[in-house]
């Protein structure tokens, strides 16, 4: 990529660590976003995984798509915020960064849905997409109803906010312009030696007290395939969820 590859546009950064075939699923639906949409780029940050599961992401090409395979386990923090660090500036600002877990697929709907409103919602801060109702469906604590915020388009959008705890960090788009001003491009506080640790709480703390717009967005939806031991993915029919 060249030094300014994304600025203005979408960038999309996501850890992978073994389990290969939800890694699979996962790389066929970025896949199809990439074909779909000329303005978003992936960048998959392998924190050394096994010698077959970096095999098959050596098999990834798209021109849309760069694979890293990192020296060590750094921890999808730490391995994030030194890509933004050495990657991310003034210059090479994307209008939009989506952390995303290997794990997660969704449709091109609701990603379209989703980049919308971030673009459209006035201080938009922190936005997930509401996760499909299996066993891995990380939303805690949404008691209240949807928040409904009008955007700069005119169109009104819903947003679940999470009592007493934070937006699931399986998938969180912000805005650049959150990222260079609020968090002073540092993605995840506090993940210096930390391999695995809260980080998508310490990221919606921080943004708690900017007074952004923080929210799970109704109407789209992201399909979280393993939480620790559990694992539920039926078969995906990609097309019939476009």
């Amino acid at each position: 990529m060249t030094a300014s590859a994304y600025h203005n546009q979408i960038l999309l950064l996501s850890p992978s660590y073994n389990y290969q075939p939800e890694l699979r699923l996962f790389a066929d639906c970025m896949l199809r976003i990439l074909n779909h949409r000329s303005d978003v780029f992936l960048v998959i940050l392998d924190n050394q995984s096994d010698a077959e599961t970096q095999a098959y992401l050596n098999t990834l090409s798209h021109p849309q798509l760069e694979v890293r395979l990192l020296d060590r386990n750094y921890g999808k923090a730490n391995a994030m915020n030194t890509f933004i660090e050495t990657t991310i500036s003034d210059h090479n600002l994307p209008r939009i960064l989506i952390s995303i877990d290997s794990d997660i697929i969704f449709s091109i709907k609701s990603l379209d849905l989703l980049i919308e409103a971030v673009d459209m919602i006035p201080d938009s801060g922190l936005l997930g997409m509401r996760y499909t109702p299996n066993l891995c469906n990380p939303e805690s604590n949404l008691f209240f109803r949807p928040k409904k915020v009008v955007g700069t388009n005119g169109k009104s959008y819903l947003l679940s906010v999470p009592f007493l705890c934070n937006v699931a960090g399986g998938l969180l788009a912000l805005r650049g312009a959150v990222l260079r001003d609020q968090l002073r491009y540092e993605l995840y506080p506090h993940s210096t030696g930390k391999v695995y640790y809260p980080d998508d709480a310490f990221l919606y703390d921080k943004l708690k007290r900017s007074g952004l717009k923080l929210g799970y967005l109704n109407g789209c939806e992201a399909t979280h395939l393993r939480s620790a031991e559990t694992r539920e993915y039926p078969l995906y029919d990609f097309a019939t969820h476009a």
